[in-house]
C-alpha cells in the first residue's frame, strides 16, 4: 500500500480494499483500491482532503461521505466507480445523515433532519429517482432483505419502538412486531434465513433476537 494511509475499508464480499492517502504536507492524496493480501493497489482519483469517510459496497463502488466544514452536522454522500474513475454526488449536505445500501449495491435508504423531524428516504441509484418513506425512523434502525426490495424498520411508538416491514418498490407499510419490552433499536442484523432480527437495545446495551412472524 501507499504510505500515509488515513482510512481503509474492507468489502464484506470479494477482495477489494478501500483507502484514503494523504500527504499533510503537500496537501494532496489519493483514494484508491487494493488487493486483499495488500499485494497491489490502484490510485483512482486524487483529493486534497482527508476528512473522508469511505467504504465498499461491492467490488465496483466506493462510497465516500464528506462532512461540510462550515457545519459538522452536514453530511454529503458520493459514489466512486473503481473501473472508470467516475464520481458521482449522490447527496448533498443533508443534517444528521445516516444510509444503508442494499445487499445488490444499487439502492440506499437515508434519513436526515427537516425542521427538526427525522425523514426516512429510499434512491435508487440506477434510476436516480427518490421516494420518501411514510415512516419517521433512521436508517441505522433498519436493515435490507436480501431481495433488495424491502427493509425492517424499528420505529418509536411512544415509550418503545414497534417495527414494521416496507416494501419500498410498493411503499406498503405492515407492522411485524410490537414488543413487550421497551427496545430503542440500532445495529440490525437478519440471520442468514431471514427468520430472526438481531438487534442492540440502547435502552440496556444488551443483543435481543426478534423472531420473525
Amino acid at each position: 500500500l501507499p504510505g500515509n494511509i488515513k482510512k481503509i475499508a474492507f468489502a464484506k464480499e470479494g477482495n477489494n480494499t478501500a483507502f484514503v492517502s494523504f500527504n499533510e504536507t503537500s496537501g494532496m492524496g489519493y483514494i484508491g483500491i487494493a488487493d486483499s493480501d495488500m499485494s497491489g493497489f490502484k490510485n483512482i482519483i486524487p483529493t486534497r482532503s482527508s476528512g473522508w469517510c469511505i467504504g465498499l459496497v461491492n467490488n465496483n463502488i466506493i462510497f465516500l461521505k464528506k462532512t461540510s466544514p462550515d457545519n459538522p452536522l452536514l453530511s454529503s454522500l458520493y459514489a466512486l466507480n473503481v473501473k472508470n474513475a467516475k464520481l458521482e454526488n449522490l447527496l448533498t449536505d443533508k443534517n444528521n445523515l445516516e444510509f444503508l445500501w442494499s445487499p445488490g449495491g444499487e439502492k440506499i435508504i437515508y434519513s436526515f433532519l427537516k425542521n427538526g423531524k427525522i425523514v426516512l428516504r429510499y434512491r435508487s441509484t440506477l434510476l436516480g429517482e427518490d421516494t420518501t418513506v411514510n415512516l419517521s425512523t433512521k436508517a441505522s434502525k433498519c436493515v435490507w432483505l436480501e431481495d433488495n426490495i424491502n427493509v425492517y424498520c424499528a420505529i418509536r411508538e411512544g415509550a418503545g419502538d414497534v417495527f414494521y416491514k416496507v416494501n419500498l418498490e410498493s411503499n406498503v407499510i405492515t407492522k411485524v412486531f410490537n414488543p413487550s419490552t421497551k427496545i430503542d433499536a440500532v445495529n440490525l442484523i437478519l440471520t442468514p434465513g431471514e427468520n430472526y432480527i438481531l438487534f442492540r437495545n440502547l435502552l440496556d446495551f444488551s443483543i435481543y433476537s426478534l423472531l420473525i412472524p
